[in-house]
C-alpha cells in the first residue's frame, strides 16, 4: 500500500530514558514514558526519540496495526540499535530538521525515515563515556542481562534508579582497563567488597586460574558460528574456538595461551554436595553477612585457595573426632 496524502511523520518522545529503554526492553513494565503515541495512526512513520543529553534516536518504522509500545520494543530490538544522536540523523539526512506532523511524501519526511530505519549496531566504543548518551547505549546493548554474569535482570521490577549502569573514561578503555556494562546485584555487590573498580578484573577473578602460569586471566571460548555483533562486541574475558566445538577445551587463558577443559572450580563440590553447603554456612557465619545477595557474591568471588579453605573447614566440622569446635579464623 503506498503512502497516503493524510500519512504523517510523528516524533515519539521517550521520558525519562531509563524508563523507556526498560519499556523497549520489557513492554509490560510498569511505565509510562512513551509521550505523542495518541496521534499515530496506521501508514504512518514513526521516530522514536529519548531525552538523553543529547537527544537520541532509538528507532524508526511504519505503523501498523500492533500497538505503538509493542512496535517500539520489536523495531528497537532488531541490531540493537546504535542510539545516533538526533543531530547526527539530521546531518545524515542532508539537513532536514527533525519535526514532528511531516508530511510522509516530503523530502524531509523520506530522508529521516530513511536514515532512521537503516541498521545501527552498537559497538563497544560508543558506550564509553560519563554521559546519559553512553549510559542509554549500555542499557540497551545489554538486553537486560547483567554484563559480567549475564544473568538474567528483572529490568520490570527493578527502580529505574537502581540500575547498575557502570560507565567508563575513554582512556580506561582503551588501554584494556575496563568495560561498559550493566551489572546484576551480585555482580554489583561483588565488586564493591571485593574492592574492584574494573568490570574486566571482576569478571576474570570469577573465572579459574591458569593451569599453566597460575594467571586468573581465563577467557570462556564460544563454539559455533558466531555473528558479525558478537565479534564486535565480545568482552575480554570471552573469546571464540571455532565453528567446532572441542569438549575439551572450555577456557583460554590471555597471558599464555594455554587452553584446558571445564573448570576445577565450578566441579569442585559436585561429589559432596553436603560438604559444600557446610562449607558456605561456615564461611556465612565467618563473614557477618547475612543479605543473601551480597553474601552469595562474597562466595562467587572466593579464588580455589579461599575454596579449599572452606572446604578442609567443612571437612573438619564434620569429622566425629573433632571436638565440636572451629577457631574462627581465616
Amino acid at each position: 500500500m503506498g503512502t497516503k496524502a493524510n500519512d504523517r511523520l510523528h516524533v515519539i518522545e521517550g521520558r525519562p530514558w531509563k524508563e523507556a529503554l526498560i519499556c523497549a526492553l520489557v513492554p509490560d513494565a510498569p511505565y509510562r514514558s512513551w509521550h505523542g503515541v495518541g496521534a499515530v495512526e496506521p501508514g504512518d512513520a514513526v521516530l522514536v526519540v529519548i531525552d538523553t543529553d543529547p537527544p537520541t534516536l532509538l528507532c524508526g518504522f511504519v505503523q501498523g496495526s500492533d500497538p505503538v509500545r509493542r512496535a517500539i520494543a520489536r523495531t528497537s530490538r532488531f541490531g540493537r540499535a546504535g542510539l545516533q544522536t538526533v543531530a547526527e540523523l539530521e546531518t545524515a539526512a542532508g539537513g532536514h530538521r527533525l519535526s514532528d506532523g511531516l508530511r510522509l511524501d516530503s523530502p524531509a519526511a523520506s530522508a529521516l525515515l530513511a536514515v532512521a530505519t537503516g541498521r545501527s549496531r552498537s559497538q563497544p566504543h560508543d558506550r564509553v563515556g560519563d554521559s546519559s548518551v553512553a549510559a542509554a547505549r549500555i542499557l540497551l546493548q545489554s538486553g537486560g542481562r547483567c554484563g559480567c554474569c549475564r544473568e538474567a535482570i528483572d529490568l520490570a521490577g527493578s527502580a529505574a534508579a537502581e540500575l547498575g549502569l557502570h560507565l567508563v573514561f575513554d582512556n580506561d578503555f582503551q588501554q584494556g582497563r575496563d568495560w561498559p556494562a550493566l551489572l546484576c546485584l551480585t555482580c554489583q555487590a561483588g565488586m564493591e567488597h571485593g574492592g574492584f573498580g574494573s568490570v574486566i578484573d571482576y569478571a576474570f577473578s570469577l573465572r579459574p586460574a591458569c593451569p599453566d602460569c597460575s594467571a586468573r586471566r581465563s577467557r570462556s571460548i564460544t563454539y559455533g558460528k558466531l555473528t558479525p555483533d558478537w565479534y564486535e562486541n565480545q568482552p575480554p574475558w570471552q573469546t571464540d574456538g571455532g565453528c567446532v566445538e572441542d569438549s575439551s577445551a572450555r577456557w583460554m587463558c590471555a597471558e599464555c595461551g594455554c587452553s584446558w577443559g571445564p573448570s576445577t572450580e565450578s566441579n569442585a563440590f559436585a561429589d559432596d554436595p553436603q560438604r559444600y553447603e557446610v562449607a558456605r554456612k561456615l564461611f556465612g557465619a565467618w563473614t557477618g553477612v547475612t543479605n543473601p545477595e551480597l553474601l552469595a557474591a562474597l562466595w562467587k568471588n572466593l579464588n580455589t585457595a579461599d575454596l579449599n579453605h572452606w572446604l578442609q573447614r567443612a571437612e573438619r566440622e564434620s569429622d566425629p573426632r573433632n571436638d565440636g569446635h572451629t577457631p574462627n579464623t581465616f
